[in-house]
């Protein structure tokens, strides 16, 4: 056995060692708190218009695709965008917050927005029930679960379901629970770590990289076999997961034009 081969069973054992404690948090206080709220999550099914879905990422990449193409789609925005113009032109069905950070900085405006009648449903990491509440279009994400194979992806949105390290899988799963039968990342430059600086579609000059390249490759490597896993399962569920993304780097998935999609 390779040490690359020998690297990943470990993990694998590490990350279902995790997934079992996790399971036994919730069996033993979770339920309690979560339970209920976690059952709200069964009305996102009731979002899906079509068969295919467009996860847009916030990748540089944006800045040069046709959006337009996305008018009409079924849509699920994820993190920051909210605080952008695009948000209001993609008018996603749901936007996921998944990165604590952004959550903690915006959830005054999240608050406020899914208050609003007509918002889209705003899926927000656990940790933001605090600051933005049981609001109606507000919906909690109990991602706690580690994926550590195909099989052991969870997408049942009502219960602790998979956590992924980046948020375009995660919200690929949720699309997937809604039902999509075609699931198309866009945004997904995954190209961060081949950078000087950290960039996304709203900053034009990027952030200054703040951590190591390693510890970025180390990030980048279990994102690969999150994803490699999520592709396997998809296709067992009979779902068509792809990248719609120009020249990104991730090679998980297949990857197709934005056009051949719309």
């Amino acid at each position: 056995m390779d040490l690359i081969a020998c690297n990943e069973r470990g993990s694998r054992l590490f990350y279902r060692g995790l997934s079992a404690a996790a399971r036994a948090e919730y069996a033993l206080s979770g339920r309690h708190k979560w339970g209920h709220i976690l059952q709200k999550n069964a009305r996102l099914r009731d979002l899906r218009r079509h068969d295919t879905c467009f996860v847009v990422g916030n990748g540089p990449s944006l800045n040069q695709t046709d959006l337009s193409l996305l008018e009409g789609r079924d849509v699920i925005t994820v993190n920051a965008m909210v605080n952008t113009p695009l948000f209001a032109q993609l008018r996603p069905r749901v936007h996921l917050v998944q990165d604590r950070a952004v959550l903690a900085e915006l959830a005054p405006l999240l608050a406020r927005l899914a208050r609003r009648p007509g918002s889209p449903a705003f899926l927000l990491h656990r940790s933001g029930l605090h600051a933005v509440g049981l609001a109606p279009n507000a919906f909690y994400l109990y991602g706690t679960l580690s994926p550590c194979s195909a099989g052991s992806i969870r997408a049942d949105l009502t219960r602790p379901a998979t956590g992924f390290i980046n948020v375009l899988p995660q919200a690929a799963l949720c699309a997937m629970y809604m039902g999509y039968r075609t699931v198309a990342l866009v945004g997904n430059d995954f190209s961060f770590f081949a950078r000087q600086k950290q960039t996304h579609f709203y900053e034009e000059t990027g952030r200054a990289r703040t951590v190591p390249l390693y510890r970025d490759l180390q990030g980048c490597a279990i994102a690969c076999q999150q994803y490699r896993w999520l592709y396997a399962w998809a296709g067992q569920q009979g779902v068509r997961l792809v990248n719609a993304t120009p020249a990104s780097l991730l090679d998980e998935l297949p990857r197709l034009p934005l056009e051949s999609l719309v």
